[in-house]
């Protein structure tokens, strides 16, 4: 196993460690938490760059990666929602799980389903599934502290980017199916057939 899927496997390691440290009270553990996330954020944009910079692309690394991110996204959206489901952060927390899970589940039976018609490369990560994911972790980011620090209104910022990634989250997944209706019409497909 090449360094590059050895990084992407340790991502997938820390969400059970985030876990542990973000539901277990005790002085600094969203911090910690915070921490965990931030590392095993920062080995997603690693594992792609070693992979690409030392020629380490594997099948494994390529399927796992995009799985691994998606994990670690659904598991911190939905430890927030365990603390923010009551009010308006609670719908808004909701709405922005849904949306942002129900993407992830529909763009990926999307990619099956064209690679099963041998065009999926008409549904490739695109800028703004990009911009929506660092958009998505700052958000997550910021609402794992969930506390003024230094100054810095950690929870505006949380819910306004989460805002922002949700919006982005929908944007994307209509770029994506535009995307493939029209790699079905390029290449005379029927689907109902």
């Amino acid at each position: 196993m090449n360094f590059a899927t050895q990084l992407t496997f340790f991502r997938v390691v820390l969400i059970p460690l985030y876990l542990l440290i973000y539901f277990i009270d005790f002085p600094f553990s969203n911090w910690i938490a915070w921490g965990i996330f931030a590392i095993a954020s920062i080995t997603d944009f690693f594992d792609g760059y070693v992979a690409r910079k030392y020629d380490q692309n594997s099948k494994l690394g390529a399927m796992l990666d995009p799985v691994a991110d998606k994990i670690l996204v659904a598991v911190v959206l939905i430890s927030l929602l365990t603390r923010h489901s009551q009010g308006w952060e609670g719908i808004f927390m909701m709405l922005s799980t849904v949306i942002i899970i129900g993407r992830e589940i529909i763009i990926s039976a999307l990619r099956e389903f064209m690679s099963g018609l041998n065009i999926r490369n008409a549904v490739a990560v695109q800028y703004i599934g990009k911009v929506k994911t660092t958009v998505q972790i700052f958000a997550l980011g910021f609402l794992i502290v969930y506390e003024k620090t230094w100054f810095i209104p950690t929870k505006q910022i949380g819910w306004l980017l989460l805002f922002i990634a949700a919006v982005l989250t929908l944007w994307s997944m209509i770029d994506y199916f535009k995307s493939a209706f029209k790699a079905l019409r390029d290449n005379d497909i029927d689907i109902y057939q």
